[in-house]
Parts: structure tokens; C-alpha cells; sequence
């Protein structure tokens, strides 16, 4: 209600409504309510490439990640794609093939090359996305080791697995304590790692 209220404000206002509608956009993803946040969301790109001179502002991207985003939580994997790869070209355009930005998005290519079981290509985008995080010690870094544990995991190699898990769990711990919820994902990934390789009874206690 509040944002909407905001919205409401800034159009009367004249000011530009996109981030409003991000934000929107990103709550009604949160909800599940998947078809209001890509419309949303396909709002604010519109608004802002009518905005912006530049056709590759990274701001474009941002918006693109979030289309791609809500796209792969629909199941529309091509889409997703797409859309991220757009991204990508546009972030490494304006702000360089290693900058942060772009190496998130290739954890998200990832992503959807895992949900459609191309793990070669998945492994390819996890590698790159962690070489770039890492070489900024970016606080999302772990995000991209834990999906490479969990690919691992896939590719029938628990113990690389594990050990991703765990170097991903030290980090989310050293960034946001040991118990924020990103700490659970690669707790997670450390205990299905375990139980593969047969130590079951440190499985369970994770």
C-alpha cells in the first residue's frame, strides 16, 4: 500500500516512477504473484528506455535481470535466457565484462542452464560469475560457489561439492552472521554433500 501511495505520488509529481515500480515489481515476485511483478517490472524497462539516451545504460540491464528472473521462476526458460543474455551484453558494454554487475548475471545464465540440465554450460557460467565476484570480494559471492556446489553435486562429485558448501557457508557466516538466512542454502547443499558420501549421522545434525 505504501508503495503504491509513493507510485501515485511520484506520477502526479512528474518524477520518474521506475524504481517505484521495481519495487513493486520485486515484492510482487516475493508474493508469488508472478504475472503482476513481470508487468510491472516490463513498466519500468519501458519507462526507462524511453528515459535514458543511451540505449546500453546499465539501468536497462537491471531491469532485464528482473524480467529474466521472474521469467525463470514461470518456467519459461528460453525467455529467461534471453533476456539475461541482453543484460549481460549491456553490463559488459557499459561497465565492462568484470564488473560485479555482470558476474551476478552470469550466475543467473547458470541457473537456467542447471534448471535445464546443461551442466557443462551451467559450469561454465558458475566459474565465470565466481572469478569475477571473488576478484571483487563481492558480498554475493557465495551465492554463485553455493550453485557450483550444488552442480557438483549433480555432476556426481560430492566431495567438491562439500567443499564448495563450506567455503560458501564461511562466507555468508563472515558477511551475515551465522544465523541469517542465506546461511541455509549452503548448509543445505553441505548436508545433501555429506549424505552422499555416506556420512549420514553429520548430515542429519546439519
Amino acid at each position: 500500500a505504501s508503495l503504491e501511495r509513493a507510485l501515485a505520488l511520484r506520477e502526479r509529481r512528474g518524477e520518474d516512477p521506475a524504481p517505484t515500480l521495481t519495487a513493486l515489481g520485486n515484492l510482487s515476485r516475493i508474493e508469488g504473484r508472478f504475472d503482476d511483478s513481470l508487468a510491472l517490472h516490463r513498466r519500468a524497462l519501458a519507462l526507462d528506455r524511453a528515459r535514458f539516451a543511451s540505449p546500453a545504460h546499465p539501468e536497462l540491464a537491471r531491469h532485464l535481470h528482473n524480467i529474466a528472473g521472474v521469467l525463470r521462476r514461470l518456467g519459461r526458460a528460453d525467455e529467461a535466457r534471453a533476456h539475461y543474455e541482453q543484460a549481460l551484453a549491456l553490463e559488459e558494454s557499459a561497465l565492462g565484462p568484470d564488473a560485479p554487475e555482470a558476474g551476478l548475471t552470469h550466475n543467473s545464465l547458470g541457473l537456467v542452464e542447471l534448471d535445464a540440465g546443461r551442466l557443462e554450460r551451467a559450469s561454465a557460467q558458475f566459474a565465470t560469475a565466481q572469478r569475477i565476484l571473488d576478484a571483487r570480494a563481492h558480498p554475493d559471492r557465495a551465492l554463485a560457489r553455493t550453485n557450483a556446489a550444488v552442480l557438483a553435486l549433480r555432476q556426481g562429485d560430492p566431495a567438491q561439492s562439500l567443499s564448495l558448501a563450506q567455503s560458501a557457508r564461511a562466507l555468508e557466516e563472515a558477511s551475515f552472521g551465522p544465523a541469517h538466512e542465506r546461511v541455509a542454502r549452503p548448509v543445505k547443499v553441505q548436508a545433501q554433500a555429506l549424505a552422499a558420501l555416506g556420512r549420514t549421522s553429520e548430515a542429519r545434525a546439519l
